[in-house]
């Protein structure tokens, strides 16, 4: 069996996330996800966030979270990942555009009264 930061990099490099990248979004080095590399055991804490970029269930896997042991769900595959990383995209993009539009209302109707006071 693998140990955990085995597993780690078997699956970083599964995702085909750049190392720098990934630490970026973790907010650690480099250096910090290539000595996770070499470790037989790893924080829950480091685990849930590898977690939350990853969408691999490192913890319940390697039986450091007793909490989500009995986990029966699905973990979405790289490409369903994706998906709905594009239509969170999208969903921000379009409450942007809702954002300006009720913007650019509040400021032609603030128009209109001054001209009215005048």
């Amino acid at each position: 069996m693998k140990h955990a930061g085995e597993l780690v990099k078997e699956v970083i490099v599964d995702r085909g996330l750049p190392i720098a990248e990934l630490a970026r979004r973790l907010g650690r080095s480099r250096q910090f996800i290539y000595n996770l590399f070499e470790k037989a055991s790893i924080d829950n804490q480091t685990l849930l966030l590898l977690r939350q970029e990853l969408n691999y269930p490192f913890a319940e896997l390697l039986g450091n979270d007793p909490g989500h042991r009995t986990y029966k769900g699905s973990y979405l595959s790289e490409s369903e990942f994706t998906d709905l990383q594009e239509q969170l995209t999208q969903a921000l993009r379009e409450k942007e555009l809702w954002k300006d539009k009720y913007t650019a209302l509040l400021e032609q109707m603030n128009r209109i009264l001054q001209e009215r006071k005048a």
